[in-house]
């Protein structure tokens, strides 16, 4: 094309081919432009589109810790062979929280993850969370409320937070420090 071009302008090829080329350009030029124009179509329906991912996402999250509103986790408590998980918090809050929780205030309660096993048969002692449900918020909040006598122990009480706010929260404490 450009070896066309370049004898046209050395006056090597006729006005009739010159003027077929110029059209051909010209053809090509708004196909060009008719694709930039599709692109930025495109761009606008994809930046769109990204937005109301985005807001749904936000509306899910919104949904999931909703759903959380009752429920603490705890970190740190001993893990035995054949315990009865709820058995253990229970006890743990009235002996070392000294609050009043009795099985129908907790909906549910269990270990999160699989546990670890060096064999088939040995169940490795570990620590995984626990997860609790509280039945009413009242009943979350007074255990929330007294964790602060488990501070010298390594036992931990905190909020369960969904994935997302779980990384808010990472960032936030890496910013500015964990408060005492």
């Amino acid at each position: 094309m450009l070896a066309l071009w370049a004898l046209i302008l050395a006056g090597e090829r006729d006005d009739v081919t010159a003027i077929l080329l110029v059209a051909h350009f010209v053809e090509i030029l708004d196909a060009t432009d008719g694709g930039k124009k599709e692109i930025d179509h495109l761009r606008n329906d994809f930046s769109e589109i990204n937005k109301k991912v985005m807001l749904q996402e936000d509306k899910l999250d919104d949904l999931d810790q909703y759903s959380r509103r009752n429920c603490l986790l705890v970190h740190g408590m001993p893990e035995k062979p054949g315990e009865e998980v709820r058995t253990e918090v229970l006890r743990m809050f009235e002996t070392r929280l000294n609050v009043k929780i009795e099985a129908r205030d907790v909906d549910r309660c269990h270990r999160i993850g699989k546990p670890k096993r060096t064999s088939a048969e040995a169940l490795v002692e570990g620590r995984r969370p626990i997860t609790i449900k509280f039945t009413s918020h009242q009943k979350r909040s007074l255990a929330f409320s007294a964790k602060k006598a488990l501070k010298s122990t390594s036992i931990l009480i905190m909020e369960s937070l969904t994935s997302m706010r779980q990384q808010i929260l990472k960032a936030a404490r890496d910013k500015y420090g964990i408060r005492q």
